[in-house]
Formats: structure tokens, sequence, C-alpha cells
């Protein structure tokens, strides 16, 4: 039985399909939403990232940057990441839950982080929470696309 929810906007569903799920493993983004929501309303696909065929590493500086100066201005804040996996690797790997639990003990305001896995090749989209009190384990999440 899956516990958790995540609402996702049709618009930012389809913006992840059309990039990380059109691409290579090892790519991804950030996933933003209104402060006063928990429903994931926009999705920037980050260029800039360094990725190889076995690690997506984030553009941390460009992230940062437009946190500041365009997203949180606008009352956008980011609540995880969603990046892609090869076949058959449809969890989160344990660097990905070591940077995860580095990013919830660097961010008080961020009880937990929603951290997506697409599979390209097979079409295929495994949702994730991960808890602040309890970042070892990466909860399977149901996504609700409204």
């Amino acid at each position: 039985m899956v516990a958790y929810v995540v609402s996702m906007s049709l618009n930012a569903y389809s913006e992840i399909l059309g990039t990380v799920g059109c691409l290579p493993a090892e790519t991804g983004g950030l996933l933003l939403w209104p402060a006063d929501s928990e429903h994931v309303s926009d999705f920037w696909f980050d260029r800039n990232a360094s990725c190889t065929g076995a690690t997506y590493s984030p553009d941390a500086t460009t992230m940062n940057a437009m946190l500041r100066d365009v997203w949180r201005p606008q009352g956008l804040d980011w609540k995880g990441f969603v990046h892609s996996h090869p076949r058959g690797f449809d969890h989160l790997s344990p660097g990905d839950m070591s940077y995860i639990a580095r990013l919830l003990l660097g961010s008080p305001d961020m009880s937990s982080f929603i951290a997506p896995i697409v599979l390209p090749e097979l079409f295929s989209f495994r949702t994730f929470v991960v808890l602040k009190d309890n970042p070892g384990i990466a909860i399977p999440a149901r996504l609700h696309i409204n």
C-alpha cells in the first residue's frame, strides 16, 4: 500500500517526459511549487548538469541563482529533483539517498524530499518520497496528475 501521494500539474509532468523522458539516462531537473502549496506546479530542466551514463550531478550554481532571483520572488520554492536511471534501475541509488540526506539536513524548512525516477527506455515514472526524520528510506509514492 502506498501511503504518500505526490500531486503534479499535467504541464510539469509533460515537461519532464519531454526532456528527461526522451534523453539518455542520468539527466534531471528541479521540482517547484508555490510556497503555500503541496502541488508540484513547475519543472526546470537542468541543461547544464554534469551527466554521465551513470550519474546526474545538478548544476547547483545555476539552480541557486534561479531560486534566489527568479522562483522565490515569484512565490515558488523547490521540493525535490527528478532524474533518470538506466533500464532496470527503478529505485534511488545509495548515492541518490546520500545526496538527498545532505540536502534535507541543510534545508531547515524541508521535512520531505520528492524524488521521482524516470526510466526513459521504458517510459516509466516511479515516484519516491524521503523524509527528513528517516533519510535512509525511499518511500514509494503514488503520482497524481492534475
